[in-house]
Protein backbone atom coordinates (compact mmCIF):
# COMPACT_ATOMS: atom_id res chain seq x y z
CA UNK A 1 0.00 0.00 0.00
CA UNK A 2 2.85 2.39 0.72
CA UNK A 3 4.15 2.02 -2.83
CA UNK A 4 0.75 3.03 -4.19
CA UNK A 5 0.26 5.87 -1.72
CA UNK A 6 3.64 7.52 -2.10
CA UNK A 7 3.08 9.11 -5.53
CA UNK A 8 -0.46 10.33 -4.90
CA UNK A 9 0.34 13.77 -3.53
CA UNK A 10 2.97 14.62 -6.18
CA UNK A 11 0.61 13.32 -8.88
CA UNK A 12 -2.38 15.38 -7.85
CA UNK A 13 -0.16 18.40 -7.19
CA UNK A 14 1.12 18.12 -10.77
CA UNK A 15 -2.42 17.67 -12.13
CA UNK A 16 -3.58 20.68 -10.12
CA UNK A 17 -0.73 22.73 -11.56
CA UNK A 18 -1.75 21.75 -15.10
CA UNK A 19 -5.50 22.18 -14.69
CA UNK A 20 -5.96 25.14 -12.36
CA UNK A 21 -4.90 28.79 -12.55
CA UNK A 22 -2.70 29.94 -9.66
CA UNK A 23 -5.52 31.68 -7.82
CA UNK A 24 -7.66 28.49 -7.80
CA UNK A 25 -5.00 25.92 -6.83
CA UNK A 26 -5.34 26.26 -3.07
CA UNK A 27 -9.04 25.38 -3.20
CA UNK A 28 -8.37 22.45 -5.54
CA UNK A 29 -5.60 21.15 -3.26
CA UNK A 30 -7.81 21.55 -0.19
CA UNK A 31 -10.55 19.57 -1.95
CA UNK A 32 -8.17 16.75 -2.89
CA UNK A 33 -6.77 16.61 0.62
CA UNK A 34 -10.15 16.76 2.36
CA UNK A 35 -11.59 13.99 0.17
CA UNK A 36 -8.53 11.90 0.89
CA UNK A 37 -9.22 12.21 4.60
CA UNK A 38 -12.99 11.82 4.13
CA UNK A 39 -12.48 8.59 2.20
CA UNK A 40 -10.64 7.19 5.23
CA UNK A 41 -13.57 8.16 7.43
CA UNK A 42 -15.94 6.26 5.14
CA UNK A 43 -13.62 3.42 4.17
CA UNK A 44 -12.61 2.32 7.65
CA UNK A 45 -16.15 1.50 8.83
CA UNK A 46 -16.99 -0.20 5.52
CA UNK A 47 -13.82 -2.26 5.61
CA UNK A 48 -14.53 -3.04 9.25
CA UNK A 49 -17.88 -4.52 8.22
CA UNK A 50 -16.23 -6.51 5.43
CA UNK A 51 -13.68 -7.79 7.95
CA UNK A 52 -16.37 -8.68 10.46
CA UNK A 53 -18.57 -10.56 7.98
CA UNK A 54 -16.08 -12.04 5.50
CA UNK A 55 -12.66 -12.12 7.21
CA UNK A 56 -9.32 -10.46 6.67
CA UNK A 57 -8.61 -12.08 3.30
CA UNK A 58 -11.71 -10.55 1.71
CA UNK A 59 -10.93 -7.25 3.42
CA UNK A 60 -7.47 -7.26 1.90
CA UNK A 61 -8.85 -8.29 -1.51
CA UNK A 62 -11.50 -5.54 -1.37
CA UNK A 63 -8.89 -2.82 -0.91
CA UNK A 64 -6.86 -4.25 -3.80
CA UNK A 65 -9.87 -4.48 -6.12
CA UNK A 66 -11.00 -0.95 -5.28
CA UNK A 67 -7.48 0.34 -5.99
CA UNK A 68 -7.28 -1.45 -9.34
CA UNK A 69 -10.73 -0.16 -10.35
CA UNK A 70 -9.72 3.38 -9.42
CA UNK A 71 -6.47 3.03 -11.39
CA UNK A 72 -8.39 1.79 -14.44
CA UNK A 73 -10.86 4.69 -14.22
CA UNK A 74 -8.05 7.20 -13.81
CA UNK A 75 -6.13 5.76 -16.75
CA UNK A 76 -9.28 5.74 -18.90
CA UNK A 77 -10.47 9.25 -18.14
CA UNK A 78 -7.61 11.52 -17.02
CA UNK A 79 -5.94 13.65 -19.65
CA UNK A 80 -3.67 16.65 -19.38
CA UNK A 81 -5.31 19.85 -20.63
CA UNK A 82 -3.41 19.75 -23.94
CA UNK A 83 -4.70 16.21 -24.60
CA UNK A 84 -8.31 16.64 -23.43
CA UNK A 85 -10.67 16.76 -26.41
CA UNK A 86 -13.61 17.91 -24.26
CA UNK A 87 -11.81 21.05 -23.07
CA UNK A 88 -12.87 24.08 -25.09
CA UNK A 89 -10.30 26.53 -26.40
CA UNK A 90 -11.76 29.23 -24.12
CA UNK A 91 -11.29 27.01 -21.07
CA UNK A 92 -7.77 26.07 -22.12
CA UNK A 93 -6.93 29.76 -22.62
CA UNK A 94 -8.40 30.62 -19.20
CA UNK A 95 -6.22 27.98 -17.54
CA UNK A 96 -3.08 29.13 -19.34
CA UNK A 97 -3.73 32.86 -18.73
CA UNK A 98 -4.21 32.10 -15.04
CA UNK A 99 -0.65 30.80 -14.72
CA UNK A 100 -1.05 27.06 -15.11
CA UNK A 101 2.18 25.09 -15.21
CA UNK A 102 3.36 24.41 -18.74
CA UNK A 103 3.24 20.77 -19.78
CA UNK A 104 6.85 19.84 -20.46
CA UNK A 105 7.11 16.04 -20.73
CA UNK A 106 10.92 15.97 -20.81
CA UNK A 107 11.23 18.15 -17.72
CA UNK A 108 8.48 16.26 -15.89
CA UNK A 109 10.18 12.92 -16.59
CA UNK A 110 13.40 14.17 -14.95
CA UNK A 111 11.63 15.22 -11.75
CA UNK A 112 13.07 17.65 -9.23
CA UNK A 113 16.32 17.07 -7.34
CA UNK A 114 15.89 16.46 -3.62
CA UNK A 115 18.23 19.33 -2.71
CA UNK A 116 16.06 21.75 -4.70
CA UNK A 117 12.89 20.52 -3.00
CA UNK A 118 14.41 20.83 0.48
CA UNK A 119 15.18 24.51 -0.20
CA UNK A 120 11.51 25.31 -0.89
CA UNK A 121 9.44 26.75 1.97
CA UNK A 122 6.26 25.28 0.51
CA UNK A 123 7.75 21.78 0.69
CA UNK A 124 8.53 22.21 4.38
CA UNK A 125 4.99 23.42 4.97
CA UNK A 126 3.64 20.31 3.27
CA UNK A 127 6.02 18.04 5.18
CA UNK A 128 5.00 19.54 8.53
CA UNK A 129 1.31 19.44 7.63
CA UNK A 130 1.34 15.82 6.54
CA UNK A 131 3.56 14.78 9.47
CA UNK A 132 1.06 16.42 11.85
CA UNK A 133 -1.89 14.74 10.15
CA UNK A 134 -0.25 11.33 10.23
CA UNK A 135 0.88 11.75 13.84
CA UNK A 136 -2.59 12.87 14.91
CA UNK A 137 -4.22 9.91 13.15
CA UNK A 138 -1.84 7.46 14.84
CA UNK A 139 -2.32 8.76 18.37
CA UNK A 140 -6.02 9.69 18.26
Amino acid sequence: MGIGEAPTFPAYAKATGYWFPKNERSLATAMFDSWQNFSSAIGIPILGLVLLHFGWRWNFAATGVISVVFLALFYAFYRNPSEDKLLSSAEREYILRGGAQPEDRARAAKGAPLAYLLRQRQVWGLVLGFASTITASIYC
